[in-house]
């Protein structure tokens, strides 16, 4: 293991509450997707595991001249996010049908997996998983809303959709957030950190989203207890070097 920190910044909209600039030169940092359109200069790596989207990166990366690694599918392994050999029916979070998939419609035979979440990639996911990979000790996410985005003022939990590039190209312009899409990232990073029971993971988010988003509760605590939650503002105490004082969630 490096005794180094990986950043990986979702495209979550709570993460406009951070400057994310103030992560330079404190790791090493992997965004996602389109965030080069604002921040050419800022990550180390960029991941994008949808072709469309990898294909515009490239492609300004060749125009532009820009220095960061554009990492895509064909750069980590093939892995299906199960752990030899468990089972992943007795992993299954408390008060979820399934685990490792996703199905719609009432509980009957003809109940229809809709998604295989052991197929599916995403490309915050996979970019935890490739730092997770390269030997990281500290991998930090921040922008990892995973929820619609939220109304306090109205106590609106509509699930609207929740991206920084939200209805641009390469991002489908849809009012809602799929809802199958939260169970795939929380499959993901729980069998990720599962995975790697030595590292440190540490997710960040605005209060309100860690307060909302009851769905971490479950799937965290299926992790080796490696997994630290905290507000933006203790990333930032975080980035200043105070880590000692910050009273970390556990779940």
């Amino acid at each position: 293991t490096m005794n180094a920190t990986a950043f990986i910044i979702g495209n979550g909209e709570s993460r406009l509450d951070f400057d994310i600039t103030d992560l330079k030169g404190k790791g090493i940092i992997y965004g996602c997707n389109a965030i080069y359109r604002d921040h050419p200069y800022l990550c180390d790596n960029i991941m994008a595991v949808n072709y469309p989207m990898y294909m515009e990166i490239h492609q300004m990366k060749q125009e532009n001249n820009y220095r960061f690694n554009l990492l895509g599918v064909s750069d980590i392994e093939n892995w299906n996010y199960t752990i030899n050999g468990e089972n992943l029916k007795k992993e299954k979070p408390q008060g979820m049908t399934y685990y490792d998939s996703y199905s719609r419609g009432k509980k009957t035979a003809m109940k229809k997996r809709v998604k295989d979440f052991r197929k599916t990639k995403g490309s915050g996911c996979t970019a935890v998983l490739h730092a997770a990979l390269q030997g990281y000790n500290k991998i930090v996410m921040l922008g990892f809303d995973m929820i619609g985005k939220i109304d306090p003022d109205k106590n609106d939990l509509e699930n609207w959709q929740n991206n920084v590039y939200k209805n641009s190209i390469n991002y489908p312009s849809r009012a809602k957030q799929k809802s199958y899409l939260i169970y795939e990232w929380l499959f993901h990073l729980t069998q990720t950190f599962k995975r790697f029971p030595e590292t440190d993971f540490y997710m960040f988010n605005s209060k309100i989203n860690l307060d909302y988003n009851t769905q971490y509760k479950l799937y965290f605590s299926k992790a080796p207890r490696n997994v630290r939650c905290g507000t933006y503002e203790q990333l930032s105490q975080m980035v200043q070097g105070q880590e000692q004082s910050i009273d970390w969630i556990y779940y």
